[in-house]
């Protein structure tokens, strides 16, 4: 996402996890692509065949800022188009 205006963004996603005992899913968002900025870090490591989670934040943006999801992990069922995964935000004010 890029930011059109400045003002608070409210962010969230969704993912559904197929959990195994070699996998794992970790979810951050990242400002501005940088690795040193990121917020909402969320492990996914419980036991079960599938695991939803979810995660909301709220940032204070300037025109040109850059959000995106960044995952470590894997088995996260999150593609373009697919019903398992989700991400919206909106201009709060």
């Amino acid at each position: 996402f890029t930011c059109p205006v400045n003002g608070r963004y409210l962010f969230t996603f969704a993912f559904l996890h197929n959990n195994s005992p070699t996998s794992y899913a970790r979810v951050l968002f990242q400002l501005n692509g940088s690795r040193s900025t990121q917020f909402g870090d969320t492990l996914c490591d419980d036991t079960g065949l599938y695991i939803n989670t979810s995660m909301s934040m709220i940032f204070h943006l300037s025109e040109n800022d850059e959000v995106r999801l960044y995952c470590e992990g894997n088995n996260i069922y999150a593609q373009p188009g697919s019903q398992y995964g989700s991400f919206s935000g909106c201009l709060l004010y």
